[in-house]
């Protein structure tokens, strides 16, 4: 009959049905608060079947956030699910997309968790939770991206002092321009710049001299690939001294730079002034006390020296060095002596200072000199 009808409670909630034999009928449930009501069938719109029996609205799962709300094209990572109406029962699942559906479990009515899939490449779905007794999705479309993992693969430089400070270059593989992306120094996170997929920068932090491992990772992809990739902290260089503390604009001087932290490498520099490169010049390892370097051209002036072991970050302790012009020498008197030595030789020329280390050289002979005030002589 085209007047049977399912009745939900009351004939306010009636339902057309679809006849199937004599004992079976079938009808879509209207939309109804929440709440038990009795089901009643009737085959002329009007009256009511005398048996009747227990059908429960049930409110539908609603979904408001996930997290993480990234993870690996793997799968197996632990998502939290919240949002409201869900039923502590058999049949509670979560969807990720299109994918089936898998159990969920519960945490309270307003939290489940799901265990993420594998997928074969990246992609973004909705995920939508099911109490399953009335087989229902939630229809939020809340996002759950599959990434593939943060792999870290270099790290340059890979040694720094332990003030921190050290601008890092990490390459790797499928990093991701975010503002979750993270560079991990052992168990310290540093704010992550993102470069290109492959690339990003860090800045170390403090720490005490150690050698400690480093991976990049998104705040909102807690797992990564892993990382064999390492960062070691060296003892912060501190310079004590220089010799001599001058030389000529020319440059040319070696310069002995006293201090301590000091390593061997092909990155040991001194740095004249501040400009970076241009007055940087190589360093010769003596000891983890003394290196050495050639003072390069430089205009007229005192200027700061400090000393970098990494070819990046050149210390806070500093000393100074004085370029000046160059010394000229103009005449001496008398220009001959007795082989015994003790002639007192006046050397006339420009450019002369009374610095305490005035030298004549005399072949290959240093001997100190007396300056003259007031007079262009020594």
């Amino acid at each position: 009959s085209s007047l049977l009808s399912c009745v939900f409670g009351t004939a306010a909630h009636a339902v057309k049905a679809v006849f199937e034999s004599e004992s079976l009928v079938r009808c879509v449930a209207p939309a109804h608060e929440a709440g038990a009501v009795q089901l009643y069938v009737s085959n002329n719109g009007q009256d009511l079947s005398q048996a009747s029996t227990s059908f429960t609205f049930e409110q539908v799962a609603h979904v408001s956030a996930v997290s993480p709300h990234v993870g690996n094209l793997g799968g197996g990572t632990i998502v939290d699910v919240s949002g409201t109406g869900f039923l502590n029962r058999d049949g509670l699942s979560c969807a990720f997309g299109s994918l089936p559906p898998l159990p969920a479990q519960y945490i309270s009515p307003t939290v489940v968790r799901c265990i993420a899939p594998a997928v074969a490449a990246p992609v973004s779905v909705a995920l939508e939770v099911s109490n399953g007794g009335v087989g229902h999705f939630s229809a939020q479309g809340v996002r759950y991206a599959f990434r593939r993992p943060i792999i870290t693969s270099t790290i340059a430089p890979a040694f720094g002092p332990e003030s921190g400070g050290t601008l890092l270059t990490i390459t790797g593989a499928n990093f991701v321009r975010t503002d979750a992306l993270k560079c991990k120094f052992g168990d310290v996170d540093a704010v992550a710049t993102f470069i290109t997929a492959t690339a990003v920068s860090c800045t170390a932090p403090a720490r005490a001299p150690q050698t400690v491992a480093v991976q990049v990772y998104s705040t909102d992809q807690r797992s990564t690939a892993g990382s064999n990739v390492h960062f070691e902290y060296k003892p912060s260089v501190a310079l004590a001294s220089v010799y001599p503390t001058g030389g000529p604009v020319s440059g040319g001087t070696e310069v002995a730079i006293a201090g301590t932290g000091f390593l061997n490498g092909t990155s040991l520099r001194c740095r004249f002034g501040t400009a970076l490169g241009e007055h940087s010049v190589p360093a010769a390892f003596v000891t983890v006390n003394e290196i050495k370097c050639t003072a390069p051209s430089h205009a007229k002036g005192v200027v700061t020296v400090d000393v970098t072991t990494n070819g990046l970050d050149y210390c806070d302790t500093k000393t100074t060095f004085e370029f000046h012009d160059a010394v000229a020498v103009s005449g001496m008197a008398p220009s001959s002596g007795p082989v015994g030595g003790e002639t007192r030789v006046v050397i006339s020329g420009s450019n002369f200072a009374d610095t305490g280390n005035l030298l004549c050289r005399f072949g290959t002979t240093l001997v100190f000199a007396a300056f003259e005030i007031g007079r262009a002589h020594v």
